[in-house]
């Protein structure tokens, strides 16, 4: 009998709910839909840049976001097109962000926006050939204005850096050529099994090469070796990439910058870079800022007038003259020059540092006037070889320090730290650009726990805050004054800030120069960032980054024990609180252990406090931007004074009452895992729940398979300098020696390890699989030996992950475990 109408109008409804049912994205459970909550609140924006409107006081304003994608566990970028114009404020140019296609890997706009290139994978992914991954092929699209007017097929680098260490990009004065930085391609080789060679390529290929060891720069950059200069001709006149030369001494290079200046000649193209000097073995270089370095210059303008002219062989290595132009400093990066082309800023230390940060002074290079100037060349389709102008001597550079190390902090008040000096990474690109006749420079530095911007006179080196006003603040806590301001790019006096605390995700603004360090803020309309994964949804709003419900408080915490020259300087604590009373706190200190934990917004500890959470992040002594002293106090002391400074902030907050002081827990990764190991082995009865990331639990044990072994030896075992492991003999003879007895002990007495058979904490490990700072062996140690134990443990195990757990799924998914266990020992 078939069904009535009334029936299969039923059968439908019910296929459509099934339908619907379908079609709806699974729920979250709450701990994973609070992440990706507090993970859109954030806009995302990592970098921004000013370029120059046709009309007269606007500028084209792009900020670059990146957006964390859970389900394909990568990053996702885009670009936010806006107008800035001093009278109207900032505006939006397009009503959607652009996406960035995932194949780009650089894309660089000329400073007169005339011209961009933009670098592309192109082809499948490198194979591994007789282990040596192949090199990775890449073209390279021209644009000028809407359209691409030329497509370069680059050969020659096996990975083309772009990251804000070795990497870099920077146009010729005369917009024609692009300076980049690539691990060049490896040699070829072929098994000593292999058939017989095909052709003349595979005659020059070594036998039985491909497994010889080629020691690289260590984690985040395995198989980047030899880190070299590249020059791109945009005008297509010259096919591929030339390669300019390592200096004499130098093991690799970055940082480049061409000189400004000049009237468009090849004898106009001069290239300051970095250098990194070589030691006995390639040591780890990511994070570690005392590797000795110094700032070079190479003319390369013969060379680029040959390689143009075709007379260059192609894929040879160019030959251009080059001048090390800080020859008298142990460290000197970060090149950025002025707008004239006759001086440049850098930071820079005379006698450098063993621990793995340190101060630096701000300093300024000047150039000397070449009293015989040679005739200019100029570019023509083919060029004769002329002989390149001689570089200058060192002798016509010289330096002054414009902004010296603080050794000690002096002075201040009951609220505000005295000055710190100079704590920055590296000097923004266009930190000239901080005023239009380029006589400020505009950096960020680390004031205590707080990021700063700051102005510096390039005639006197005076240090000054700008004064900034804005129509409304509406009170949010990014304004407030120890929360984080970040100059993300500048131009024509105007900067390109970003701000934040630990609790509201912030605002990016357009600062306008008024003149007199004032500025007038101008916000940038950004809407919450992207949402992260299928399963929830971000709901469409006013165009603001929401705050969190709670709010942030610096303590200054008195230290229990003073330093080995019997200092006790104070140091800070950063405590978040929840919105709601009484929450139980969870410390956390940072790792490095030379770094800061910032007053700025980091979107996972922000997850924390969204929970209920309080968390006290704790620069202990040690931390940068407490001045050199504090720095180095920690050096051979790590486990016990910066344990000790945990145990004072923790008092400290629970003294102000807003914290329970029946229990608590501690999480940290790298150093802060080492802390959060010594911890709960030194006081096994105050916490109640542990999480550890990548921690160091046996110095010993790890020394000789970390790419850091001078951080076991100096920072662990108090050796000032790095000179191998061994404390007399053999080991101070051979720096490759391995640790002796001796050092052994050393090492684990300064360990967890020491203490782990007291722990009775429950403890969570995540550990990364390609971890090459600190080995994963150092977490399933440490995580059998407290199984062993009997105590409540599990451990986390990321196959593709490195020191970071960075990748979006494998991060997501620690810390929403990282929550749970919290949660579950902690109520």
């Amino acid at each position: 009998m078939s069904p009535s109408p009334a029936a299969k109008g039923v059968q439908l409804l019910s296929s459509l709910s099934a339908l619907v049912s379908v079609a709806r994205p699974p729920q979250l459970e709450p701990a994973a839909a609070a992440y990706a909550r507090v993970l859109q609140r954030t806009d995302g924006v990592v970098g921004a840049s000013l370029l120059p409107s046709a009309l007269e006081g606007s500028y084209f304003l792009t900020l670059r976001r990146s957006a964390r994608d859970v389900d394909n566990d990568e990053r996702r970028r885009s670009s936010l097109h806006l107008l800035f114009n001093g009278d109207v404020g900032v505006t939006a140019a397009a009503p959607f962000p652009t996406p960035t296609p995932a194949d780009v890997v650089l894309d660089s706009a000329a400073p007169s926006g005339q011209r961009r290139v933009v670098f592309r994978k192109s082809g499948d992914a490198p194979k591994a050939e007789a282990g040596i991954p192949s090199a990775q092929k890449y073209v390279a699209d021209v644009y000028a204005g809407h359209r691409v007017v030329r497509r370069l097929n680059v050969d020659g680098v096996g990975r083309l850096l772009t990251d804000g260490w070795f990497g870099g990009a920077s146009w010729s004065p005369c917009g024609r050529f692009l300076t980049v930085v690539a691990e060049p391609k490896a040699a070829p080789s072929a098994s000593h099994f292999a058939a017989s060679a095909k052709g003349e390529a595979d005659k020059e290929a070594t036998r039985g090469g491909g497994w010889a060891l080629r020691e690289d720069w260590g984690e985040k950059y395995t198989g980047v070796t030899e880190p070299a200069l590249f020059v791109l001709d945009t005008h297509g006149e010259a096919g591929g990439l030339l390669r300019l030369p390592l200096p004499d001494g130098v093991a690799c290079v970055g940082q480049p910058t061409f000189r400004p200046g000049g009237d468009g000649g090849f004898d106009d193209l001069h290239v300051a870079f970095t250098g990194w000097l070589p030691q006995p073995r390639k040591l780890g270089m990511i994070y570690c800022y005392q590797r000795p370095c110094q700032i070079f210059e190479a003319s390369i303008g013969g060379a680029v007038a040959r390689w143009v002219g075709g007379t260059e062989e192609e894929g040879a290595t160019a030959e251009v003259p080059v001048a090390a132009v800080t020859p008298a400093l142990r460290l000197a990066r970060s090149p950025r020059w002025h707008p004239s082309g006759d001086r440049l800023a850098f930071l820079g230390s005379a006698e450098g540092f063993e621990t793995h940060n340190g101060p630096v002074f701000l300093g300024k290079l000047s150039v000397g006037v070449d009293p015989k100037p040679k005739p200019k060349l100029k570019p023509k389709p083919k060029p004769k070889p002329k002989p390149n102008p001689n570089p200058q001597d060192a002798a016509a550079y010289t330096h002054r320090v414009l902004v010296p190390e603080v050794e000690v902090l002096e002075g201040g008040s009951d609220t505000e730290l005295a000055f710190p000096g100079i704590w920055a990474d590296a000097l923004p690109k266009d930190t000239w650009a901080a005023s239009a006749d380029g006589s400020t420079l505009a950096l960020t530095s680390a004031w205590g726990s707080t990021p700063t911007v700051l102005l510096v006179d390039a005639a006197t080196g005076a240090v000054s805050r700008p004064e900034v006003s804005r129509s409304d603040d509406s009170g949010r806590s990014c304004f407030a004054p120890r929360a984080a301001a970040t100059v993300l790019g500048a131009k024509d006096g105007h900067l390109v800030v970003q701000s934040s605390s630990p609790v509201d995700p912030g605002v990016v603004e357009v600062w306008h120069n008024e003149g007199g360090g004032k500025y007038q803020a101008f916000s940038a309309p950004i809407a919450e960032g992207d949402t992260i994964t299928a399963g929830t949804s971000n709901p469409e709003g006013p165009d603001a980054v929401s705050p969190l419900a709670g709010r942030f408080e610096v303590l200054r915490v008195e230290p229990d024990v003073p330093t080995a020259d019997g200092r006790s300087d104070p140091f800070e604590a950063v405590l978040v609180l929840p919105s709601n009373p009484d929450p139980t706190v969870v410390v956390v200190p940072h790792g490095g252990p030379h770094g800061v934990f910032p007053t700025s917004y980091v979107p996972t500890y922000a997850f924390l406090v969204e929970r209920g959470f309080a968390v006290l992040h704790v620069n202990y002594r040690g931390s940068t931007g407490f001045g050199a002293a504090a720095l180095r106090s920690l050096a051979g002391n790590c486990g016990t004074q910066d344990v000790s400074d945990c145990l004072a902030a923790l008092r400290a907050a629970r003294d102000t009452g807003l914290v329970r002081k029946d229990t608590a827990g501690v999480c940290g990764g790298s150093h802060g895992g080492f802390l959060t190991g010594h911890l709960i082995g030194q006081q096994p009865d105050v916490f109640g729940a542990a999480v550890m990331r990548n921690p160091v639990t046996n110095i010993a044990s790890m020394a000789t398979v970390t790419d850091i072994p001078d951080w076991c030896t100096v920072e662990g075992a108090g050796i000032g300098v790095y000179q191998g492991f061994g404390i007399a003999g053999d080991g101070a003879e051979n720096p490759l020696a391995a640790p002796d007895e001796a050092m052994l002990s050393r090492m684990h007495r300064a360990s967890p390890a020491a203490h782990a058979h007291r722990v009775k904490t429950p403890t969570l490990l995540a550990l990364g699989k390609v971890d090459r700072r600190v080995p994963v062996s150092q977490g399933l140690e440490y995580y059998h030996t407290l199984k062993g134990l009997g105590v409540p443990t599990k451990a986390l195990l990321y196959p593709k992950c490195d020191h970071a757990i960075d990748l979006p799924a494998s991060e997501a998914d620690h810390w929403v475990n990282a929550l749970l266990w919290l949660e579950e020992y902690l109520g």
